[in-house]
């Protein structure tokens, strides 16, 4: 009884929180697991190929993250997928995904000038 009541306290008070960026931790253990599924053919060789330059840019993107979109938006907001032009954010809630799309079009033309490689057309955040 004693436990339930620590953990539920904890729990209430925000200390079991998991950090905004759990999510990116999730993303890449998600990539390297169908990496490391796939069979030894050219396709999956492709695969791994693919996956590893998505980690690369996305690892690019995430250290510049805070120099793209401005520290305080940053320490709200952090970037976990890239996927056909399109990125994936963690947002730590509701009024920060507001202000998101407000600053969407803006973040997408810093991106374009920062990182042209990228071509991102679309940004969709969840609140994590």
């Amino acid at each position: 009884m004693t436990y339930s009541k620590s953990y539920n306290s904890k729990r209430r008070s925000g200390v079991g929180k998991k950090p905004i960026s759990f999510g990116l931790v999730k993303a890449i253990a998600s990539m390297r697991k169908a990496c490391f599924n796939s069979e030894g053919n050219n396709e999956s060789d492709n695969k791994h190929n693919l996956a590893a330059k998505d980690l690369l840019l996305l690892g690019r993107l995430i250290n510049s993250w805070k120099d793209v979109v401005g520290l305080q938006l940053a320490s709200k907001t952090c970037p976990i997928k890239l996927f056909k032009g399109n990125l994936y954010l963690s947002v730590s809630d509701s009024q920060w995904m507001q202000t998101l799309l407000f600053l969407k079009a803006g973040i997408i033309q810093k991106l374009g000038q920062v990182f042209p490689d990228l071509k991102i057309k679309e940004i969709t955040g969840r609140i994590s």
